[in-house]
């Protein structure tokens, strides 16, 4: 398949206020940054083709209806609203009727054409699947928790996207002291971050990084994929301490005996393999739970059995953990 008909979807979130470094005396313990009290962050759905071309992004806003105009300083964007500011399925069905195949349309692009997107519920709905079968349009969803491996515009996109978004607000506040980016001044601030950050090698480099184009297994950096060191750690810990023929001296025996009517349980003195103190704790019995199945030989055993509570039986197994400790009955000495 051409790289023409291959592109990705991505949604990205911006936050009005960015925190960025400052010089400050050194050693200095209260440092102050004048920043915007609003805290909010704004959606960007952003989407790429494997030749490079980039669709117009569609910015997110919570609510309805604005006293102010959400695109100022950026009227080649998309306007996108919810109550929430966050994407749903009803959203991503207008995206993809109205600007998605408006735009493969326009450009005269032969289908099909594979659409690949993160595979979240907003996106995989009923009406949006029907409308790509119905458009030729292949919708894919890939795998979950590998964006950073298999997702262009999170391997190559979003990483200058967002320093460069920093760069443009540092700017903004630079050119217009005392003022800050809001929700009215969003689209404008966003729009010198969009253009730098859009280039060509990007998103080049974005499908080829993933092995998606051309396809490539090899391509996709599987040092991303390694398990953690302390995973890895743990991993050859329980290895290594796999072997039953443990030195006894590092086994802790508990053999106090536990009475009861029909027969007398003793704690099988076997050695048991214990793990580091600081990982696990052994449960012993209680002195109390001994002192309360313990009974005098003159009762009967019908006697003594109704006293006792009824989880208190001779099949009851005693479990430690993290290992079982056997329990071995002994018939009661007769004086």
């Amino acid at each position: 398949m051409l790289p023409a008909y291959i592109t990705q979807m991505k949604v990205v979130f911006c936050k009005i206020q960015n925190l960025v470094k400052i010089l400050a005396a050194k050693g200095s313990k209260n440092v102050y940054s004048t920043c915007s009290a609003d805290k909010s962050q704004l959606t960007v759905l952003a989407c790429m083709s494997a030749t490079a071309h980039y669709l117009p992004p569609m910015l997110v806003f919570p609510g309805e209806r604005f006293r102010y105009n959400p695109l100022e300083g950026f009227t080649e964007a998309v306007l996108g609203r919810t109550k929430t500011g966050w994407m749903d399925s009803e959203l991503f069905y207008t995206w993809v009727h109205d600007h998605f195949i408006t735009a493969i349309k326009n450009r005269k692009v032969k289908r099909p054409v594979i659409l690949l997107v993160d595979g979240h519920t907003s996106h995989i709905s009923l009406e949006t699947g029907q409308l790509c079968k119905s458009e030729n349009v292949i919708l894919y969803c890939l795998l979950e928790h590998a964006s950073h491996i298999l997702q262009p515009c999170d391997v190559t996109l979003f990483g200058p996207l967002k320093k460069h978004w920093r760069d443009s607000v540092r700017d903004y506040q630079f050119k217009k002291p005392g003022e800050f980016v809001t929700k009215g001044t969003f689209a404008s601030v966003f729009k010198s971050a969009w253009v730098n950050a859009t280039t060509v090698d990007l998103a080049i480099k974005g499908f080829r990084h993933t092995g998606l184009y051309s396809f490539s297994v090899g391509s996709v950096d599987k040092s991303k994929v390694e398990p953690s060191a302390v995973f890895a750690r743990a991993k050859s810990d329980k290895d290594l301490g796999n072997d039953d023929d443990m030195n006894c001296k590092d086994a802790q025996v508990d053999s106090r005996p536990v009475t009861h009517s029909s027969g007398t349980y003793i704690l099988d003195p076997k050695p048991v393999k214990i793990a580091d103190e600081a990982e696990t704790e052994i449960a012993l019995m209680p002195s109390e739970i001994c002192d309360s199945v313990s009974c005098e030989t003159s009762h009967t055993i019908d006697e003594e059995l109704h006293d006792q509570p009824p989880c208190l039986y001779p099949e009851t197994i005693i479990q430690v953990n993290p290992c079982n400790v056997n329990v071995t009955p002994h018939q009661k000495k007769t004086k």
